[in-house]
């Protein structure tokens, strides 16, 4: 269930200013040519922001994690399923 309380043209914006796809590629003896591609979207904002990363989360049907650090809150989705 989709959580009504935010704007879809809100999340949207909010992203467009603030979210961000990233990729990594590391080393792993599992794979056949030797390297590992990991996609992720990101949105990192100051710990004082992390309600609205919460309900951001939600609107999203909580797919992904929230990180916090001492500053910065992180909301991230790994999962390439998850993502598309």
């Amino acid at each position: 269930m989709t959580n009504n309380k935010l704007d879809p043209n809100l999340v949207t914006g909010f992203i467009d200013g603030e979210g961000c796809f990233r990729t990594s590629l590391t080393k792993s003896k599992d794979r056949k040519i030797g390297w590992k591609l990991y996609l992720s979207f990101q949105i990192r904002l100051h710990i004082r922001y992390k309600d609205l990363l919460v309900e951001i989360k939600s609107f999203f049907n909580n797919i992904g994690k929230i990180y916090t650090r001492k500053t910065n809150v992180d909301y991230v989705v790994r999962s390439l399923d998850e993502i598309t």
